[in-house]
């Protein structure tokens, strides 16, 4: 079993997690909305966050974007991350990094901030 799933086998973990894991610096996810922007003109609609945890990184993305998706390989974090959410444009999956449910040409945003720590290969 990777760390991943290991760490967060409990609902307990996944809570403490979600109260104390930080959140990417604004300075760069405002620099990605604003080079999306410049390639793409309307509303942006659809990104994806691999490893989303409890969903902070997630519910930034949901002021941005039409539709997000989270995905997770912990059940737990995606059942706090349900918890916690306040977005309709938001859906929650349990999966990993090779197991997109979304076609590419779908998606004009894939982040991954935090999840690949402990990987030995990310394909």
């Amino acid at each position: 079993m990777d760390t991943s799933r290991s760490l967060f086998r409990t609902n307990d973990h996944a809570a403490i997690y979600s109260k104390y894991r930080f959140k990417p610096p604004e300075c760069i996810t405002l620099r990605i909305f604003q080079f999306l922007k410049e390639g793409i003109t309307g509303r942006l609609k659809h990104a994806l966050d691999i490893g989303c945890g409890n969903g902070q990184s997630t519910e930034y993305l949901a002021e941005m974007f039409e539709n997000v998706t989270g995905m997770d390989i912990s059940e737990n974090q995606i059942a706090e991350a349900q918890r916690g959410n306040t977005h309709t444009n938001i859906a929650y999956k349990v999966g990993g990094a090779n197991e997109i449910p979304i076609e590419n040409d779908q998606l004009q945003l894939i982040t991954a901030s935090q999840c690949f720590q402990d990987r030995k290969s990310v394909v």
